[in-house]
This record gives structure tokens, C-alpha cells and sequence, in this order.
């Protein structure tokens, strides 16, 4: 069960800085127990214990996204992930943060919801799996649209791709003729990518290499 009190600060500690509080003038305290979660829909300061942020795949398997400590921020808000969970790895107290978010980095803010997103891509249970939602990433962040379809124009070597999704190059070589065999991509001069649909990268039904 969540309990809390209120404590006189009007501010909270955010990596060595104060940061004021905007509504209420007073921080509500609220604390957790050991695996109890988070509500993800609020944006909190922990101020002690330890928080894991999570997600699961395909086959439910859990992936842990980070773990974060007194000072850190946590909440849905910083995250792009569906699902996402927050989950107390010990007993926590947390401030709920109701200054705007401007107050944080923009540019730290996107670095972690990189960070999340690569770091569930490349948990995926299957090879198949992580080669295709790693392209499907590239392409949103990277990937420039022409009439025949988007390029991707990153000269990344089969043996950069396996390195990211911990395989082989054999593997990755393997799975890239596969896909342009089933029209998801075309294969250009350069080491380039062209995506033909880029909704084709999301199904994941291809067979293990």
C-alpha cells in the first residue's frame, strides 16, 4: 500500500541541482514497498531506494531499461515505450516533479528515450527480430523519403548490424538477403538500404537464423 506525508520543501534535488517546485508549494513524500510499482502517468524524484524501468517483449520476456537512484527523474512522460513499468527495487520515497519538464536538458531527455528504445531493441529474444526493429529504428531517426521509398544512407557494414544486435555477420548476411528476398528492402551500392515500406519492418514473422 502507498503511503505519504508532506514535507515543508518547496523544491526538490534533481543530480546535485534544486529545482523548484511549482504546485503545490509543499512536496508530497509518497513511498513504496519492494516490488511495488510506480504509477507511470506521474514524473518523479526519487529520493531514496532504487527504481528498474522495464518493458517486455513479444513473448513477454521482461527487458530492464535502466536503473536509477536518488536524484533521478522517472516517469512515463520521459519514456516513448509501450508498455512501460517502473518497478521498486527496494523500498522508495519519491517527490512527484510538478515544474515543467523544460527545466531538464531537452537534448539528456531525448539521449534516454534513445537509450530505451536501442536497449529494447537489441533484448529481443530472436535475431530475426532485433535486425528488423533495429532497421525500423534507423529509419524513423535516419532515414531520408524519396519517391521509390526511404534510404537509408548510414554505411553500415553486416558486421556493425551484428554487432548491435549480437550476432554474426554470416547470420546478419544471411537475414538481409532474406528480407530483400521477401521485397522488405532493396540492397544498393555504398552499403545503402532502400525500404521499400517501412511498415515492412515491424512485422516480426521471420524464421531464426
Amino acid at each position: 500500500m502507498i503511503a505519504s506525508h508532506v514535507t515543508p520543501k518547496a523544491t526538490v534535488l534533481v543530480g546535485g541541482k534544486v529545482v523548484p517546485l511549482r504546485s503545490p508549494t509543499t512536496a508530497e513524500i509518497h513511498l513504496w514497498g519492494r516490488n511495488e510499482p510506480l504509477p507511470v502517468q506521474s514524473t518523479w524524484c526519487i529520493q531514496t531506494g532504487f527504481v528498474r524501468s522495464l518493458t517486455w517483449d513479444e513473448a513477454g520476456e521482461l527487458i530492464t531499461l535502466g536503473i536509477w537512484g536518488p536524484g533521478d527523474w522517472v516517469g512515463g512522460s520521459l519514456s516513448r515505450l509501450q508498455p512501460y513499468e517502473l518497478q521498486c527495487l527496494t523500498p522508495v520515497t519519491a517527490t512527484v516533479i510538478t515544474a515543467p519538464l523544460d527545466n531538464l536538458d531537452s537534448t539528456l531527455v531525448l539521449q534516454l528515450q534513445q537509450v530505451e528504445e536501442l536497449l529494447s531493441i537489441v533484448r529481443l529474444r530472436r535475431v530475426p527480430s532485433r535486425l528488423l526493429r533495429l532497421l525500423h529504428w534507423l529509419t524513423i531517426r535516419f532515414g531520408l523519403n524519396t519517391e521509390h521509398g526511404w534510404m537509408l544512407d548510414l554505411h553500415l557494414t553486416h558486421q556493425v548490424l551484428a554487432d548491435i544486435v549480437g550476432s554474426t555477420r554470416v547470420t546478419i548476411t544471411k537475414l538481409i538477403n532474406q528480407f530483400e528476398t521477401e521485397g522488405r528492402l532493396i540492397r544498393l551500392s555504398g552499403q545503402r538500404l532502400l525500404i521499400t515500406n517501412i511498415d515492412q519492418l515491424l512485422p516480426i514473422d521471420a524464421i531464426d537464423a
